[in-house]
């Protein structure tokens, strides 16, 4: 008897959705957001790139027509 009570609590618990969707989200979220962060890194990374490359195109064009 103690065996089939046992048995029909493991069904039911198996059979239970209460906690699919935070489980779910848990286990998206963490790679959705190092995902969202590396974009934000690697856009931050040539903004500064591009702008540095500009500044360097700038200085160059002063020294090189003598306005230094």
């Amino acid at each position: 008897m103690q065996k089939i009570k046992q048995k029909s609590l493991f069904l039911q618990w198996g059979k239970g959705t209460d906690g699919v969707t935070a489980v779910e989200f848990s286990l998206v979220a963490f790679p959705f957001l190092l995902m969202v962060i590396g974009i934000i890194e690697l856009a931050l990374m040539f903004a500064a790139a591009n702008i540095l490359e500009g500044a360097v195109g700038d200085a160059t064009r002063i020294i090189r027509t003598g306005q230094v």
